[in-house]
């Protein structure tokens, strides 16, 4: 069984959970990494101001020796998560729309005979 095969089966059971074939779909299930890619994008920009703050600042803050020590592993780090997370949304929402879209174009006797 290869990665992406492995990696569909989770996210399917993570997002899925609580569906019920039987039932009809109320709302759409949300996506939780398109809130987590922008929660990450916002702390990159934090990061960001806060290195040129430290630059303008008192070069004997802790804050600002932090920074100098680690800013480069922690806009690296940030730069990781926001690509990885919306890469996650991208990937999580096309597959909630060819499922969509999928279920949609089935007649109701193709969708009891699954049942």
């Amino acid at each position: 069984m290869s990665i992406t095969t492995e990696l569909c089966q989770v996210l399917d059971a993570l997002f899925m959970s609580g569906h019920y074939p039987g039932m009809p779909d109320s709302s759409p299930s949300r996506n939780p990494f398109f809130p987590l890619s922008a929660f990450c994008a916002a702390l990159f920009v934090v990061t960001i101001l806060a290195l040129v703050a430290s630059v303008f600042g008192d070069a004997r803050a802790p804050l600002a020796g932090l920074l100098n020590e680690y800013g480069g592993v922690l806009m690296s780090g940030e730069v990781a998560a926001t690509l990885l997370t919306g890469f996650l949304a991208l990937f999580v929402d096309r597959r909630q729309t060819l499922r969509s879209q999928n279920d949609s174009s089935k007649t109701p006797h193709e969708q009891e005979r699954q049942s």
